[in-house]
């Protein structure tokens, strides 16, 4: 049972608690880009582009953990 909990955060090079952080860090901003999204439907001249630029930032992040946890096999 408890592979199960590593398994995952070592294939991507990290420990579980890294894994853990990290993963939490990017459900924050989702909670937080989940307010400004519908805060912009509510009212369109706020953050017109505010969610989707974080969006791309996260995404990029994303790719650049996975590469670098590529290039460490």
């Amino acid at each position: 049972m408890i592979s199960k909990f590593v398994e995952h955060p070592n294939d991507v090079g990290e420990s579980y608690f890294t894994h853990f952080s990290k993963a939490c860090s990017f459900g924050f901003k989702m909670l937080k880009l989940s307010f400004i999204c519908f805060s912009h439907a509510i009212l369109p001249w706020t953050f017109e582009k505010k969610a989707s630029g974080e969006i791309i930032d996260m995404a990029e992040e994303m790719e650049e953990r996975r590469e670098l946890s590529e290039c460490e096999d």
